[in-house]
Formats: structure tokens, C-alpha cells, sequence
């Protein structure tokens, strides 16, 4: 990466919106569970017509990432229609988790684990407090502090002091201990397993809808480090598996591994469906817009000014005038967009075109 900042130009914006626009048009967009998981090939200068199948043993629950940063450039990406935050409150509403007895035993065995947990962790608290002031008035903690000088080190730790002198607050703890599991207990006989993580998720999902709060963008927890995306997808070398953890799997429809291959082996005995494609990209002086409007195809944070999001997103071709040589038997061909051509038409010819599901499986 250069020092001098790159700057997506409007023309190529214009392009790769036309572009997304068209290839989301051609997979009709449905409000149905289903009906926004979209991939699609990326169109890049290296000519690509399909992608590769995605590695099942890749998993991830960071569902936008998955889909749009950790493949790479030659293998599908997401083709966003909804905001980051909608497309994974959907992955949300479609976890299927087993459901609970919720009858009036489970019940009232839940409330009454939820008044016993909030009683015995009312009196942890309590405990606690006294314990920690018998603590500091101790002599032999008082001792410690005059002989070390260092009253934020004392030598005898609260823990271990209150295993000897103060057995009441270690009874405590085991007390809220043991109601806390019976509660979790409860809960999942009563809603059924998995639903606590489940609600989790959701609730910290919400707050990313409330613009007021000032807290980055929702995003589901992947690794316990920052891994970049080659050092995921296509490495010689592979990561040990203890240092980077997934959790949920995705599961993508083993139809598409198939079809794919299909695809290339079907690619010179016209035995695929051609699909043709045509759209217009005209630039912004022509089209009479300052920019390219991204809210329609999910980009619902991205400004003219901020078309390198996309260029990290979606690795797609750019607008440019390429002059071949000049030549006596052919003409001089000009194409891509610039202050003198400002419309292009862009037909887009390929083997074939399917959609293919994509959801978390039971590891939620």
C-alpha cells in the first residue's frame, strides 16, 4: 500500500454499483428468510467466471466478514442487500434451537430458581462486604501493611484470608454458586438449550440499532487475536488450530461444490445455461448525481467519499480508457469510462448462474 491514500474514482463507483445492481436484479430480492443470501462471482481483471468452492472446514460466525473479507478475490462474495446490522439480526431469527417444555412445571421451577439466585447473590454481596471490612481491620493484615509499606500489596491476600478466618463468605459463595447453576439449569429445561447464548447475541445486537449509543458497529466475536485474511484462506502453512477459534460453522448447500465443478467441465459442450447480463454505468455529471446511492444494496454507511469501504469489500473491476496500439487492419478500440466517454454498456456473458443457501448450523 502506497503513502499517498488511494482515491476510488466516481466513474468506478458508478460501475461497480451498476454492476451489483444488475446481478441483484437478475436474483429477484424476497423479504423471505432466504431471499438475501446472495453470492456471486467477482467480475476482476483476471477474467474469473466462477468461484471456488468455499472450504467447509473454514468457520466463522462473524457472518459479514465470512462472506465479504475472508474469501478471496476468486471465490464468491456477499452481495449485500440489506445493512450489516439487518443481515445479521436475519442470521439471528433463523437459528433453530430445540425447544424447551415451557409448562407450568418448568415453569415454576424457573421462578423460583430466579428468586433463589437473586436472594443468595443479595447475600454474597453482604458477606462479601463484611468479610473484606474484617479483613482490613485484621492485625496480622495491619502488620503486613506497616512491615512492607506497599498497601496496595499486602502479603496475605483477601482470598486466603478469608478461607481461614471468615468461613462464612467462602459459604456464600458456594451458596450463589449453586443457585446460579440450578437457575441456568432451569432456564434451559424451561426454554430449551442453547437460548441463553442465543439472547445474548440478540440483546447485543439490538444496541447496535440504536444510534445514540457510542459503540462500534455489532460484530460476533471470531479469534482471540486480529488474523488477516491470508492468513486464513489459501496459506501453505496453516495456522495452528489453538490459535484461531470459529464458532458457529456456516454451512453452505453442498449443491454449490458440485454445480460449480460442473460448471468448468460443462464450460466448451454447451451443456450449461448461458446467462447474459446488460447494464449501463453512466457517470455522475452525465446521470445528474454527486454519487452513486449504495443504500439499495445494503452499503448503508458509504459516502462518495468513502468508496475505498467498498474497494476492500468487493474486488471488482475499475473504469479506465485502455488505447490499444494503432493498427492499419484494426481500428483503435477505446472502453471504461473517463471525461470523454461517460456511459458505457456493459454485457456480462456466463456458463451459468445459481443461488445457493448459506446458514449457521447447530453449533449455535
Amino acid at each position: 500500500m502506497s503513502a499517498t491514500k488511494h482515491r476510488v474514482k466516481a466513474a468506478d463507483a458508478a460501475l461497480w454499483h451498476a454492476y451489483l445492481r444488475a446481478i441483484s436484479d437478475y436474483f429477484p430480492f424476497s423479504e423471505e428468510p432466504d431471499g438475501y443470501r446472495i453470492y456471486t462471482a467477482p467480475l476482476t481483471s483476471f477474467g474469473v467466471t466462477i468461484g471456488k468452492a468455499v472450504d467447509p472446514s473454514i468457520v466463522n460466525n462473524d457472518l459479514f466478514r465470512l462472506g465479504d473479507l475472508l474469501l478471496p478475490p476468486d471465490s464468491p462474495i456477499f452481495l449485500p442487500r440489506l445493512s450489516y446490522s439487518k443481515r445479521l439480526r436475519r442470521y439471528l431469527e433463523a437459528v433453530a434451537t430445540p425447544p424447551g417444555r415451557q409448562d407450568a412445571a418448568s415453569l415454576a421451577r424457573l421462578e423460583t430458581a430466579k428468586e433463589r439466585l437473586d436472594n443468595a447473590t443479595t447475600e454474597f454481596i453482604r458477606c462479601r462486604l463484611e468479610a473484606y471490612a474484617a479483613y482490613l481491620s485484621d492485625p496480622l493484615y495491619k502488620q503486613v501493611q506497616i512491615a512492607t509499606s506497599a498497601p496496595t500489596s499486602p502479603q496475605v491476600s483477601f482470598e486466603s484470608w478469608a478461607k481461614t478466618f471468615y468461613p462464612a463468605y467462602q459459604l456464600a459463595e458456594l451458596r450463589k454458586d449453586a443457585t446460579s447453576q440450578e437457575a441456568f439449569d432451569a432456564h434451559l429445561d424451561y426454554y430449551g438449550a442453547q437460548t441463553a447464548s442465543l439472547w445474548k447475541d440478540k440483546m447485543q445486537l439490538e444496541q447496535a440499532f440504536q444510534g445514540q449509543l457510542l459503540n462500534m458497529p455489532y460484530n460476533m466475536p471470531t479469534c482471540t487475536s486480529q488474523v488477516t485474511r491470508d492468513a486464513i484462506v489459501g496459506t501453505v502453512t496453516q495456522l495452528p488450530s489453538l490459535d484461531i477459534t470459529y464458532q458457529p460453522r456456516y454451512n453452505i448447500d453442498t449443491k454449490f461444490s458440485e454445480e460449480a465443478l460442473n460448471w468448468v467441465l460443462n464450460a466448451e459442450n454447451k451443456k450449461n445455461n448461458p446467462v447474459v447480463i446488460t447494464f449501463d454505468s453512466r457517470s455522475s455529471s452525465e446521470s445528474g448525481n454527486d454519487s452513486v446511492n449504495w443504500n439499495d444494496l445494503g452499503f448503508s454507511k458509504v459516502s462518495l467519499s468513502k468508496h475505498d469501504e467498498i474497494l476492500a469489500r468487493v474486488p471488482l473491476f475499475t473504469a479506465h480508457t485502455h488505447d490499444l496500439p494503432a493498427s492499419t487492419k484494426r481500428p483503435n478500440y477505446q472502453v471504461g469510462l473517463d471525461d470523454e466517454k461517460t456511459s458505457v454498456t456493459v454485457t456480462i456473458q456466463a456458463s451459468d448462474a445459481a443461488v445457493f443457501p448459506i446458514g449457521p448450523d447447530q453449533s449455535w
